[in-house]
């Protein structure tokens, strides 16, 4: 009794309880904003860069980079927040993989081979590294906190289950074994089947003593 009493409690506290790292949505909230700063911000960049110079890495190369960047950050960000406010492991995967593929990649190459950086250039890819660096580490601490949780619940509930199936195998044989025999019925007085001997009558008895004289 008391360990379905334990059960019951452990299970509305695991229902209840809100595993969402909230540090991590800051941190996802003031990335996007970011993000969107830096996409308008590189568009106008990239689009003097290329109207002021002919070289490969800036007409040809950095604008394809760039497209890549655009569309992994956006999808990275939207499965960090629903990873995060649903308490989504798969999500939270996927997020940690764009992050450091390729986001990370490219964000080192947006440093690196760039021959002609801007004074912006330098101050928004190192921002954008920082803002990687914070959400690996504190996503993978959110999954690791949400993965926890997921097993406590699961363990509780397989608890649960079993204690149940155990309780209705044990009110079974207890049904069974309360329960009348049938069998007894015809051996007891009285019982529902039994056969009451009825007596035989006159006419009968003078005609089984006649077949008696008669043999």
């Amino acid at each position: 009794m008391a360990n379905r009493e334990t059960t019951q409690v452990a299970d509305r506290i695991f229902r209840r309880e809100i595993v969402s790292s909230v540090s991590f949505q800051m941190l996802l909230y003031y990335n996007f904003l970011f993000s969107v700063a830096y996409f308008f911000v590189s568009v106008f960049v990239l689009r003097w860069k290329i109207l002021n110079y002919t070289d490969f890495l800036t007409t040809k190369l950095f604008p394809v980079l760039f497209s890549i960047w655009s569309g992994a950050e956006l999808y990275r960000l939207y499965l960090g927040y629903a990873g995060n406010l649903q308490e989504k492991v798969p999500h939270l995967a996927g997020f940690m993989f764009l992050t450091i593929f390729p986001q990370t990649v490219l964000a080192v190459l947006f440093l690196m081979i760039q021959k002609r950086k801007l004074p912006v250039d330098r101050i928004f890819a190192y921002c954008h590294i920082v803002f990687i660096a914070l959400e690996l580490i504190v996503g993978y601490r959110a999954i690791n906190r949400i993965i926890d949780n997921k097993t406590a619940r699961f363990a509780v509930e397989f608890g649960k289950e079993q204690q149940e199936q155990h309780e209705r195998e044990n009110a079974t044989l207890l049904t069974r074994r309360n329960a009348p025999d049938s069998s007894d019925d015809y051996s007891r007085p009285g019982g529902r089947h039994s056969v009451e001997m009825q007596p035989l009558s006159t006419t009968t008895t003078r005609r089984l003593h006649d077949e008696r004289k008669r043999e």
